[in-house]
Order: C-alpha cells, then sequence, then structure tokens
C-alpha cells in the first residue's frame, strides 16, 4: 500500500511477499540512509518528499 500524507509518503510492503521472491527485509533500503521500519509482518518506509532521493516532477 501507498499513501501520500503531507510531507511524506508511507510504503507498506507485506514482509512474506518480499521474502519470497528472495530479498532480505534486512538489506532493503530506498539509499543509504532511508531504512525501514521492520515489524514481524510488514516493511514500512517512511519517504520524505524531500529526502531520500525523491524528486519531484509536475
Amino acid at each position: 500500500a501507498l499513501v501520500c500524507l503531507p510531507t511524506y509518503m508511507r510504503a507498506v510492503l507485506n514482509r512474506s511477499y518480499l521474502q519470497s521472491q528472495g530479498y532480505s527485509v534486512w538489506e532493503i533500503s530506498l539509499s543509504g540512509s532511508c531504512r525501514p521500519t521492520i515489524t514481524s509482518t510488514e516493511v514500512i518506509f517512511d519517504v520524505p518528499y524531500n529526502g531520500c532521493g525523491t524528486r519531484r516532477q509536475v
């Protein structure tokens, strides 16, 4: 799921799906400093609009 909030986007991914695709949830990041919050069932990225390599296109 992707939710756009006033200052950031939240992307929530199913942890078991990522693992079934061969990804290690402990090694996933958007860039060096943009690490997710990992729960027992989800991998959650809070991506600021002015960080993590985000670019705005109009």
